[in-house]
Formats: structure tokens, C-alpha cells, sequence
């Protein structure tokens, strides 16, 4: 019988490489250990791994880019992207909905006029 391979047992490697701290450590065992045993996430252990990873830093504002993870990981930047969003989405952590509109700044009179001038000389 062949050992399981789990992607908690991957966190702490690709952590190290990217010399993240032990806040994101933790968070990246946590979400990776819920991939393991609760969530169905049909994905590597190592993409796994690499997604909680990046999804940890930036829960803990200690991003690193998707790039940086992924070669730390040796898995794709796509993977990554496409498992950090499934982890956060079982973790309870939405995007907002594009029904929902964006208060935006209004831009200033100046602006606007330089715009103008530009556009129309």
C-alpha cells in the first residue's frame, strides 16, 4: 500500500522557500487540511498546497505574486489561481457579485477638462 500524499504535508516547504511567516503557515495548514479531510477538492496535493499558500498571504497581507508561488511550488500560475479561489470559496469568502456597483470617486472638474483638451484640441 502506497502512502496518501495530502497537501498539508506540502505547505510547509513552499512557506519556507517564500519566507512567509507562521500566521501564514497556519493559515495555509488550515485551509489545506480542510481540502484534505472536508472539502471536495479535486486537485494535486501539491496545487493544493500552492493555492492555500497564496490564499494564506493574502489573508495575512503578506502577498506574494501568483508567479512567485507557483514556481516555489513548481506547479502553474493557472492552478493556482483556480485552486485559491475554490479554497476561499469553501472558506466562506466571497467575491463581490457584479450586480453589486462600486462607489467610485467622482473625477474633478480639472480632470475632466484636461481630458477635453486632450480628446478635442
Amino acid at each position: 500500500m502506497t502512502d496518501l500524499s495530502l497537501a498539508t504535508d506540502e505547505v510547509d516547504p513552499i512557506v519556507d522557500a517564500l519566507d512567509l511567516s507562521n500566521e501564514v503557515r497556519e493559515k495555509a495548514h488550515d485551509l489545506a487540511d480542510q481540502a484534505d479531510y472536508e472539502w471536495p477538492v479535486n486537485r494535486a496535493p501539491s496545487v493544493v498546497a500552492a493555492g492555500a499558500v497564496y490564499a494564506a498571504a493574502l489573508l495575512c497581507n503578506e502577498k506574494r505574486t501568483q508567479e512567485t508561488v507557483a514556481d516555489a511550488a513548481d506547479v502553474s500560475t493557472v492552478a493556482i489561481r483556480d485552486a485559491y479561489q475554490e479554497l476561499l470559496h469553501h472558506d466562506g469568502y466571497t467575491h463581490p457579485s457584479a450586480d453589486e456597483t462600486v462607489n467610485a470617486p467622482e473625477p474633478s472638474r480639472h480632470l475632466l477638462r484636461r481630458i477635453r483638451r486632450w480628446m478635442f484640441p
